[in-house]
């Protein structure tokens, strides 16, 4: 009896190894890319908040300067009405790099 229940542990290891085998022996996905660091600091004219140009997800143009934004929908925002979040003095804009 304990040589069938041996034989039987045996097999089911050999199986679960076989299983395994493809996903034990594939190499390990690579972390996330961090992203770059470029070292300008720059403000999102929708909310304010200052980083570093290079961890920006998204960017918009608008009269020839380039603003940076890490949330999307602040980007939306800023595309359909810039105006509202550009200051009258350029040099104060917010999004640019400074």
């Amino acid at each position: 009896m304990q040589r069938i229940i041996a034989i039987v542990a045996f097999l089911l290891l050999c199986t679960a190894l076989q299983a395994c085998r493809g996903e034990c022996t594939a190499p390990a996905p690579s972390p996330p890319a961090l992203k770059q660091r470029i070292g300008r600091t720059v403000t999102c004219p929708v909310c304010g908040l200052r980083f570093d140009a290079g961890e920006a997800d998204f960017t918009a143009t608008h009269d020839g300067r380039t603003y940076y934004f890490l949330v999307e929908d602040h980007r939306d925002a800023f595309a359909e009405a810039p105006g509202d979040y550009i200051r009258i003095n350029r040099s104060e804009s917010r999004g640019q790099i400074r």
